[in-house]
């Protein structure tokens, strides 16, 4: 039997499950690489719609676009079972039994619960670990009937049509993937170091922020390789021939417009100090800084200047502004928009 992850409404044209899942895995590793995850990324992706190996699953997508005639047995009313039909399950359900055995102190069973929470996710938003009423609804999720996850059958079926993909993802989820993986959020949160102390605050939120980037990451490659599948012109716009601003080419329009500004007066010498100041940390290490100057401190463009440069420094892709002022933005991104499509050093 050939599994099916999409079958495209233009030609219908399917779209073997083994291939979605293993673009979604390579998408998602490259966007978890950011943070030093990748693979982490590539087991999310190769996981995440495991339960679509299931025969049940398979008859519910082929009577949904008229491959099985509402005459027959095997035909599951599309409408009827929309959204009830449970294919995110049995992947969680999979990285969790093969992790949580690993690491004495339990290293195995919070990178499992990680992978597994945006994996079980990855349709409804993420899943709270704990009720409102202190109920454990993550445990309940992963000890969910397996006749309602299909894992078993999942597996059967994944083993028999698609072996090196199983294969791939047995060898993927050993002893050394958790090794490397806790080691790398041992470097971005301090873990207690007694059976009793707890989190800080700091480091439970940023724990927290380390999940939902891993989601999102799964999330963005589940809907990029849908789409593209969908509509194949995507792709080519996605990874076509557009040129992006090399930061090089932004930096220099931007000093080439500071060099503008007259420095006569007290306050643009402030300016000016306050700006070559910052632009002078830009080459030091990424981290978390605030910068504290009074409205009309010029604080937009000294820390445009700075972040331009710290992007250069650090080989990093965007630069990205979040201020609470609309007002604000519009006024500045108009500034910013015009110095920075300036071509006359083109």
């Amino acid at each position: 039997m050939n599994f099916v992850a999409h079958i495209r409404q233009s030609d219908n044209s399917e779209q073997p499950l083994s291939h979605h899942l293993s673009n979604v895995g390579k998408l998602a590793s490259d966007f978890a690489s950011k943070i030093n995850l990748a693979d982490a990324g590539l087991a999310l992706g190769l996981l995440h719609d495991f339960g679509k190996y299931s025969d049940k699953f398979q008859k519910y997508l082929k009577s949904a676009v008229g491959r099985i005639d509402p005459d027959q047995d095997s035909y599951i009313d599309p409408a009827e079972h929309k959204g009830r039909i449970d294919h995110s399950s049995a992947g969680a359900q999979y990285v969790w039994k093969c992790l949580q055995k690993f690491g004495a102190a339990g290293q195995g069973r919070l990178c499992g619960q990680i992978l597994a929470l945006c994996i079980a996710s990855h349709h409804s938003g993420l899943i709270n670990c704990l009720g409102r009423d202190g109920s454990p609804t993550f445990c309940r999720r992963m000890r969910k009937d397996y006749a309602e996850t299909h894992l078993k059958e999942c597996e059967s079926n994944a083993i028999s049509s698609d072996p090196d993909l199983v294969k791939k993802i047995e060898i993927l989820l050993g002893e050394d993937f958790i090794r490397k993986m806790f080691f790398r959020l041992q470097e971005m949160v301090n873990f207690p170091q007694y059976i009793n102390e707890e989190f800080s605050e700091t480091d439970a939120f940023k724990l927290g922020l380390i999940v939902r980037f891993l989601f999102s990451c799964l999330v963005d490659a589940d809907r990029i390789d849908s789409a593209e599948f969908e509509n194949p012109d995507r792709k080519h716009i996605r990874v076509g021939k557009k040129k992006w601003l090399k930061w090089e080419t932004a930096i220099n329009r931007l000093e080439n417009h500071i060099t503008k500004f007259e420095s006569k007066s007290e306050i643009n010498k402030i300016r000016s100090q306050i700006s070559d100041a910052v632009r002078l940390r830009a080459a030091g290490p990424q981290g978390t800084y605030t910068l504290t100057v009074p409205t009309g401190g010029g604080k937009t463009l000294t820390s445009l200047r700075y972040a331009l440069k710290h992007a250069n420094e650090h080989n990093l892709d965007r630069v990205l502004y979040v201020i609470p002022f609309t007002s604000v933005i519009d006024q500045n991104a108009v500034v910013v928009r015009k110095i920075l499509e300036n071509s006359e050093d083109e």
